[in-house]
Parts: C-alpha cells; sequence; structure tokens
C-alpha cells in the first residue's frame, strides 16, 4: 500500500495546467492521451517534458492521513458514528506506527 504527495515548482505548474486541459478536450483512448485519472496524466505529463527535473525523497517528506475516500464508495469505518470512526482510526494509526 502506497500513498505520495506531489510538488511542482512554477516552471512545471506553469506548463502543466495547459497540458491538462488539452488532455480534457481529446477525445478517450488519444494517442496523445486522452481524458484520465490525475496520477495517469503526470505520468503522461512527465515523458512528454524530459526537460523538467523529477525528483524521489527518502526518508519520506509527507505522510496521508486515514481520511473518507471522496473517489470510491464509503468504507467501513466512514459509516461509523464520528467519535466511534476517530477511536478506530487512531487505533489503527497507533497499530501501522508500530509494526511498520
Amino acid at each position: 500500500r502506497t500513498t505520495h504527495c506531489i510538488g511542482f515548482r512554477r516552471a512545471a505548474i506553469e506548463a502543466l495546467i495547459p497540458y491538462l486541459e488539452a488532455m480534457l478536450d481529446r477525445p478517450a483512448g488519444s494517442a496523445d492521451g486522452g481524458p484520465m485519472h490525475v496520477d495517469g496524466a503526470y505520468g503522461w505529463f512527465r515523458a512528454s517534458r524530459p526537460d523538467l527535473a523529477c525528483w524521489l525523497a527518502s526518508p519520506r517528506l509527507g505522510r496521508q492521513r486515514p481520511s473518507r475516500t471522496d473517489i470510491a464508495p464509503p468504507g467501513p469505518l466512514d459509516r461509523l458514528p464520528g467519535p466511534l470512526r476517530r477511536a478506530a482510526r487512531g487505533a489503527r494509526r497507533w497499530l501501522q506506527r508500530r509494526f511498520a
């Protein structure tokens, strides 16, 4: 299971915005890259712009907290009342840190 965070410099952002907008305007399945999830679009962008440096940080610079997803149906924890949900997520976080 992995998570990631992405940071962009101004030059990359200025190139990325029109690139992503163009992807949205293309038909699905386009050889130039049609509409897709943003993670896939980042990969296409990186391949199209070898002049922009891409770096990997180790150890990690950020961490994703457990939270309700907005791209998938709610999971079992999302259906619990707030205080119980927070306690369950806290316990899961503690276990993950202890045994990671």
